[in-house]
Formats: structure tokens, C-alpha cells, sequence
């Protein structure tokens, strides 16, 4: 799939939701963020860049729960 049809995924969104607000320093989400992350791999196969670009981070951040 094409990022634009991730982004528009309504799951995808939700996924990247919990990853989203854990970077921004919701530390309290680190669980639902991994568990977010380990869906997005396994289901719709994207990067860490994928994520990182999507949630306008960096990928230092990212790896912190991917």
C-alpha cells in the first residue's frame, strides 16, 4: 500500500495515534505505543521511517518503541 492509503486507513490512524502521543513525551502510553508499532509491522508491514514521518518525528524517537 501507498502512504497516502495507510494514512487514510482509519486503523492505521489509530495505531499511530498511541505511537504519536507517546513521542510527544506521554510516557505512560510506552506499552500501547510497542504494541501499536508491533501491529503497524506485522498487519501493514511499514518502516520505521514510515512511522516516523507520519507522526512527524525523528527516528531516535521511534526506535525507542519499535
Amino acid at each position: 500500500m501507498k502512504k497516502e492509503d495507510l494514512l487514510s486507513d482509519p486503523i492505521v490512524k489509530m495505531l499511530l495515534e498511541d505511537v504519536q502521543a507517546y513521542v510527544c513525551g506521554n510516557t505512560t502510553l510506552l506499552d500501547e505505543a510497542k504494541r501499536s508499532v508491533t501491529i503497524l509491522k506485522k498487519e501493514y508491514d511499514v518502516t520505521p521511517s514510515f512511522v516516523a514521518s507520519s507522526c512527524e518525528t525523528t527516528l531516535i524517537k521511534v526506535s525507542e518503541v519499535w
